[in-house]
């Protein structure tokens, strides 16, 4: 295999992480003897509404678990992605290049 299938192969795996870590749940330690953690939601936003056994500064803790998924997670999508669009069209550029440079069959004599 070339390098820029192994590129594109690395690119796609660092994107699907960054999608996961995107769409998974957040959640921070509650210090309630029932509930062991609390939902924050995910790396699209808060929730609103404090959960069940939430501790009291709950909003804070949130956005700050948030806000460090939103780092990785999205930093590693976009990363990623971009590695993949490069590549591709390094690909597709390199095709057609040496498709030009060959004459055609029926013009040689």
């Amino acid at each position: 295999m070339s390098p820029r299938v192994y590129i594109l192969i690395a690119a796609s795996l660092l994107a699907i992480v960054g999608l996961i870590g995107v769409v998974a749940d957040v959640s921070i330690s509650s210090d309630s003897i029932v509930i062991s953690d609390v939902s924050c939601g995910n790396a699209l936003g808060v929730l609103d509404t404090p959960p069940a056994g939430a501790p009291a500064d709950w909003r804070s803790q949130c956005e700050d678990a948030v806000a460090s998924r939103q780092v990785w997670a999205w930093g590693s999508l976009a990363v990623g992605l971009l590695a993949a669009v490069v590549v591709l069209a390094m690909g597709f550029s390199t095709t057609r290049r040496e498709d030009s440079a060959t004459p055609p069959a029926g013009n040689q004599p």
